[in-house]
């Protein structure tokens, strides 16, 4: 047990006193492996900001690697990526000349179905037959 008003180091597992802000009533502060005095989450959300600033840093070490991450090498350096790329922008701008034929013939097609619907209904308004 440590005495009151002194603070044990770090790594221990015991809870450190700090004085809050304005209050006189001292404030536990846990060791950031402990599961005292901090939830699950916290320690969650915690790690995962260190690791997201250690990825934008580049140096993130996972546990099954060796050394740190290297960066993102250039695409454009790669023949099959550049195929790839070039075939993928092909087939895009064939999809769309074919889309815009389709929507071209459905609208023939819808004015055409038009055109027969009014050439095949009788016509109402016509007067009748004159009797003899």
């Amino acid at each position: 047990m440590v005495p009151e008003g002194t603070t044990p180091p770090l790594g221990t597992g015991q809870p450190q006193a700090a004085p809050r802000h304005g209050v006189g009533a001292p404030e536990l502060l846990s060791d950031p492996m402990s599961s005292r005095g901090s939830s699950s989450e916290d320690y969650k959300l915690r790690r995962k900001h260190e690791l997201l600033r250690d990825l934008d840093k580049g140096t993130f070490t996972g546990w099954m690697e060796e050394g740190p991450i290297p960066p993102n090498p250039d695409l454009s350096s790669f023949p099959a990526v550049e195929e790839a790329f070039r075939v993928t922008d092909e087939f895009c701008n064939k999809y769309r000349a074919l889309r815009m034929e389709v929507e071209i013939l459905q609208e023939e097609n819808n004015r055409l179905r038009r055109m027969l619907e009014n050439f095949l209904t009788p016509i109402k308004d016509a007067s009748p037959p004159l009797k003899e």
